[in-house]
């Protein structure tokens, strides 16, 4: 039987192969790295990150509720006094649009402490950034089943 390390070291070759077309040159470079790979496979062993991905989903579920309900009665509200104007409305949406960058710069805070590796994970805004990020957190999802069965 296969260890946890191995199973994800496998599932994470059949991930790249399969996905291949999704990354840029630079990124399957990054990724392609064996220190960085064995570095994201290490700090999953032991499914800390997982969790902490589960949970931060649920946060961020919660988070974009608030987002949207705090908009919409921002919008209610200067409708409701006769001072909506589009400049308004566009002043609303960038400080909640603010507030989805800061729910990120947290997130990711949270799962480089957490352990994944810097090289893949950073604190930014880019979009090539984020883009491997989302990458990663969509990989490390894929990995479901193994925390599960070791908790059986």
């Amino acid at each position: 039987m296969l260890t946890r390390k191995e199973l994800i070291a496998m599932r994470l070759y059949e991930f790249l192969t399969s996905n291949s077309e999704k990354l840029n040159e630079t990124t399957k470079a990054r990724i392609s790295n064996k220190e960085t790979r064995d570095s994201l496979i290490d700090s999953l062993v032991d499914g800390t990150v997982f969790s902490i991905l589960e949970s931060l989903s649920d946060l961020q579920d919660l988070k974009e509720k608030e987002f949207w309900e705090q908009r919409e009665s921002k919008i209610k509200q200067l409708r409701e006094s006769g001072n909506f104007t589009d400049q308004k409305k566009r002043e609303i949406e960038k400080g909640i649009l603010e507030g989805i960058d800061e729910t990120v710069r947290e997130q990711q805070n949270m799962l480089i402490c957490a352990g994944l590796p810097q090289p893949l994970f950073k604190q930014s805004l880019d979009s090539q950034e984020l883009r491997l990020q989302m990458f990663i957190i969509q990989f490390i999802l894929t990995l479901r089943d193994i925390y599960e069965d070791q908790q059986k």
